[in-house]
């Protein structure tokens, strides 16, 4: 289990492939492990299964986020994460969760469009994190390891930021939780 890699290897397979393999912008310079991450995604199977997700985001620097939503013109998943908190139970086990959040959003310009439209990309972006939803809750069925431990319930909250090419959308947050997390 990867924790952090795991976020781009699974949800990677929902947008277009392209768009998730434009994250990758390093050559041979790149650090290890790099180009075996860019393999893996490129051999990825399943992958597209939500082609109306144009484009890919994962990582929390606000300033390679903002550089790459920037250049997004349609729909776009992005991925974060936060915290990991650690607890020790009655028997010492380690006992960690961590914080993901994953966003269906689109750029969204207020002077070109008036309140209808936005009501319909709020539904489009609404259907297609449910449809990531639905598809999480199956794989977790399937016993998929790094889905294996995630929260439900969990919160699914209107998406709106300005610094992110005026996106607008909806995110998903819950917990990945496990023994021996880290």
């Amino acid at each position: 289990m990867n924790l952090i890699l795991d976020l781009i290897t699974y949800f990677g397979k929902f947008p277009l492939k392209d768009g998730v393999l434009k994250c990758f912008n390093r050559g041979e310079e790149a650090m290890e492990g790099y180009n075996d991450l860019k393999q893996l995604i490129t051999d990825m199977d399943p992958h597209s299964l939500l082609p109306e997700i144009k484009d890919f985001a994962v990582g929390v620097n606000e300033m390679v986020l903002t550089k790459q939503i920037n250049q997004f013109s349609d729909i776009y998943l992005f991925v974060d994460y936060g915290a990991i908190s650690i607890e020790r139970d009655e028997i010492h086990r380690e006992n960690g969760s961590l914080n993901i959040g994953v966003t269906v959003a689109t750029p969204f310009n207020h002077n070109d469009r008036d309140a209808i439209e936005s009501m319909l990309l709020a539904q489009k972006t609404l259907d297609l994190l449910k449809a990531i939803r639905t598809e999480m809750l199956d794989d977790q069925q399937c016993n998929i390891p790094w889905l294996k431990d995630l929260t439900f319930p969990h919160e699914i909250t209107p998406w709106e930021n300005r610094e992110l090419n005026n996106s607008t959308g909806w995110s998903m947050i819950f917990q990945k939780r496990g023994i021996g997390l880290i």
